[in-house]
Formats: C-alpha cells, structure tokens, sequence
C-alpha cells in the first residue's frame, strides 16, 4: 500500500511487516532553479543599501547559499556535475 503525508512530501510504503518512508523526489525542474539560484547566491546578488539609492553585491559561501536554497551543498554538487 502507498501514500503520501499531509505535506505531499513523504511517500510511504507498506508491506505487511514493512514501512518504508522516502522523501519526494525532485523533478528535473526543480533542480535546474535549485542549482541556478544557489550559484547566483554564491556568485552575488546586488542587495539594495539601506538608504536605497545604491546597490551593494553580497555573496555567500557555497555551503551558505544551499541552506538558503534548501538543499544540501553535496547534492547541489552532485547535481551541478
């Protein structure tokens, strides 16, 4: 038997004497935005200042920018290869 938690995020499969849970995977799609945003992150974004006339750019590290994009560094690696 299969289904999906509340969130849509986890599959879960039951057997009679087995549960197995396993995140949803990513669709191709996904992983493009993932992977692009977490390069624009780690390249820089121009942030406006805090008096709004003039941009200053801000980088963060490789690891950094994955946790702002949600995905571990290794799989965004991965991924990238």
């Amino acid at each position: 038997m299969k289904f999906q938690d509340k969130e849509n995020k986890t599959l879960i499969i039951e057997n009679s004497d087995i549960r197995i849970k396993r995140t949803k995977e990513r669709t191709i799609t996904d992983i493009i935005e993932k992977v692009s945003t977490w390069r624009k992150l780690y390249n820089g974004v121009l942030m406006p200042s805090k008096d709004e006339s003039t941009s200053e750019l801000q980088r963060w590290s490789l690891e950094d920018a994955a946790t702002k994009v949600g995905v571990s560094k290794k799989s965004l690696d991965d991924y990238l290869l």
